[in-house]
């Protein structure tokens, strides 16, 4: 299964991060919310680190895409 992660994205302009009109998606095999921050990872591999991280207030949506059937 895997997932369609919308979130904020910002820009550093001057060294001052300012909220941009846009947003990522990102579309993640795994993600785990853990300590203010969701960690994904897009690949299905054998390591314990996440591809990245992004802070969970800047998550606005988790959908689920491509669900298998049983």
């Amino acid at each position: 299964m895997k997932y369609k992660i919308t979130c904020r994205s910002y820009r550093d302009w001057k060294e001052y991060p300012l909220l941009c009109e846009s947003y990522l998606e990102f579309e993640a095999r795994f993600f785990k919310i853990e300590n203010g921050f969701v960690a994904l990872w897009f690949e299905d591999n054998d390591t314990r680190n996440p591809d990245t991280y992004i802070n969970a207030n800047d998550v606005l949506i988790i959908d689920r895409i491509g669900e298998e059937k049983e």
